[in-house]
């Protein structure tokens, strides 16, 4: 369920799902930035940190460019992917971060593993190509690098 806004709510859910465990979370929602959600799904791979534009509702990715995270302040999502690889120490993965209109970044959904890197020439919510062929070449040169 999504849009509880009460505690008997969450206790009703509760009780039609018992057994079931849930996460508890506040409603995010995003600022707007040139007529965008500023709702963000980062991709780490190797050292590498990908930022890309993530539209909630349509899934569709959009490479953040230099001119756009120096304009609009979005420094914060480079060091937060870099800071989340540290802690689970996962060479690949995806985390889903919003920019609120209270001008805080916020940690949606923290850690993505496995993500779904198809092709967005394949498929209108895929990964944009370039960075999955980056990628690509990334975890070959891992594989390399431990041989």
């Amino acid at each position: 369920m999504t849009k509880v806004t009460s505690w008997n709510q969450v206790l009703s859910v509760r009780q039609e799902h018992a057994t079931d465990r849930y996460l508890l979370q506040a409603h995010v929602v995003p600022r707007v930035l040139d007529s965008r959600p500023a709702w963000f799904r980062v991709i780490y791979c190797a050292g590498q940190v990908y930022p890309c534009w993530w539209n909630p509702h349509t899934h569709v990715y959009t490479l953040v460019t230099s001119a756009e995270k120096s304009r609009h302040g979005l420094g914060p999502l480079h060091d937060t992917a870099v800071a989340i690889a540290r802690l689970c120490g996962l060479d690949l993965f995806s985390t889903e971060i919003a920019f609120t209109s209270e001008g805080i970044f916020v940690v949606v959904d923290y850690v993505n593993d496995p993500i779904d890197l198809r092709l967005q020439s394949k498929t209108v919510d895929g990964v944009p190509d370039d960075i999955v062929h980056d990628i690509a070449e990334r975890l070959v040169g891992q594989v390399v690098i431990l041989r």
